[in-house]
């Protein structure tokens, strides 16, 4: 997505998602509200499925967690490196997806290598 130009707050999807499954990154979520829009976008477009990947899950507050929730996602994958990952809003949805990233960070100091898919 992309703001139009002259900064109108209306936005425009970028390419034909008629039919295709969309993923969406982010490095970092606080309030929701972009995600849940971009996906809600997205669907409008013809999207199937829109599926959202955060590398730090930092929700400003529970209502966060819950938009993200009620939102046309499919499913949060996140981590676990942020207190909120593991709200009580967050651990009981199915749609979010926590990951525990400690394995890797354990393997890095103990000087291990990370073997990559």
């Amino acid at each position: 997505m992309r703001t139009l130009p002259g900064g109108d707050s209306t936005h425009e999807i970028i390419g034909n998602v008629t039919g295709r499954v969309v993923v969406l990154y982010d490095d970092m979520v606080r309030s929701g509200k972009t995600m849940a829009y971009a996906a809600t976008r997205y669907i409008a477009n013809g999207a199937t499925t829109v599926y959202a990947v955060v590398s730090h899950c930092a929700l400003d507050n529970t209502e966060a967690a819950e938009l993200l929730i009620q939102s046309p996602l499919a499913k949060i994958i996140t981590t676990n490196s942020h207190p909120m990952s593991q709200s009580e809003a967050v651990v009981q949805s199915s749609k979010f997806e926590v990951l525990d990233v400690s394995p890797l960070f354990e393997a890095v100091i103990r000087g291990q290598r990370i073997v990559r898919a």
